[in-house]
């Protein structure tokens, strides 16, 4: 097991064993402890990334470091292990509780290192940890201003639909996920007002579209959504559009009006039959996810693991706290009316 990654780990994608740092800035780290060895944390560029403190927690420090959620439930951070060691007297084997060290790093100038772990006898106790220290204060390594050298390679070398979602994970484990702020709402226009002029505050649809206007200007291909975010803030928009750019995008779990009408009065109105979602064929990476409840639509995300069938996972903003996230999904989700809860709209890249 790596590093745990808890509210105040930002920057940490524990999938990767990624950190990315602040310049500057400091973040935090949890190693469980599977036994009574010291181990100790180093980095192997203290230029890069130096290490503040490393301590092991007392049982009340690991408690209140925990969201509150957690602090009654089985998690990662505290789970019981069983001591299978048995005396000559054959007593049963006891349950202990994990050890946990409490990590503390710091960016002192921007580049990539790695902590590695060790044991007192300088043997490896696990795979180093990549740490890339970047200009931004949100550890993430796209902004509105490009990328890291390395995170523009990595991306370079992908589709662009999985390009979009990489920026996405990169977004979800940044900073702003602890707040409901995203990159300044991540482009969603100021003073939109909604049909009962109401101004308009969810920003769901513009991260998905952030999302791929950080990857096709890194990738220097012109977005397959088009040039402007209004096409993907709102489930209702985003399936007229697709209804009226058949050659860019299908919308799939669903027929009927176009919801929104784009382009001139000539453009198709209605999608008069239901195209049935397949994942792994029609249903992609990268596809667009549209939410609706019993008498309106709720929400729009990006398909992250279209699944098996029974459930699938999206990456969603605009979430609260954090406001950015990895959802599962039960795709077998109807509405009272026997509608599906989740339509796509599946965008034809190459």
């Amino acid at each position: 097991m790596s590093f745990v990654k808890l509210p105040d780990s930002a920057g940490f994608d524990d999938q990767r064993d990624l950190l990315v740092l602040s310049l500057r800035q400091k973040t935090s780290l949890y190693l469980p402890k599977f036994s009574d060895q010291p181990v100790t944390v180093r980095s192997a560029d203290s230029t890069v990334a130096s290490i503040l403190s490393g301590v092991d927690l007392t049982e009340a420090q690991k408690k209140a470091a925990l969201p509150l959620q957690l602090r009654t439930e089985q998690n990662p951070f505290d789970p019981k292990i069983s001591d299978s060691r048995f005396g000559w007297t054959g007593a049963p084997a006891v349950l202990k509780w994990f050890g946990m060290k409490k990590i503390v790093v710091q960016g002192e100038s921007l580049g990539e290192t790695q902590l590695i772990v060790e044991l007192p006898d300088k043997t490896s106790w696990q795979s180093p940890t990549k740490v890339v220290v970047v200009p931004n204060l949100a550890n993430r390594q796209a902004d509105p201003s490009g990328a890291t050298p390395g995170f523009r390679l990595e991306l370079q070398g992908m589709s662009l639909r999985e390009a979009a979602v990489r920026v996405a994970q990169d977004q979800v484990n940044c900073a702003f996920a602890i707040n409901s702020s995203g990159d300044g709402r991540y482009g969603l226009p100021a003073g939109m007002k909604n049909q009962r002029g109401e101004e308009v505050t969810d920003w769901c649809g513009a991260f998905v579209y952030w999302c791929y206007q950080r990857a096709a200007a890194i990738k220097a291909t012109p977005n397959p959504l088009g040039p402007i975010n209004d096409v993907v803030l709102s489930p209702q928009k985003a399936i007229g559009w697709a209804i009226a750019n058949p050659m860019s995008a299908s919308v799939l779990r669903y027929s009927g009006p176009a919801l929104f009408q784009w382009g001139a009065p000539r453009a198709v109105a209605a999608q008069n039959q239901v195209i049935d979602a397949i994942p792994g064929r029609n249903l992609l990476t990268g596809d667009i996810c549209l939410l609706r409840n019993p008498g309106n639509w709720q929400h729009v995300c990006m398909v992250y693991d279209p699944g098996d069938g029974d459930s699938f996972l999206t990456l969603d903003g605009n979430q609260g706290s954090p406001s950015m996230k990895t959802v599962k999904r039960d795709w077998n989700a109807r509405l009272p009316n026997g509608s599906y809860a989740y339509v796509f709209v599946h965008l034809n890249l190459p």
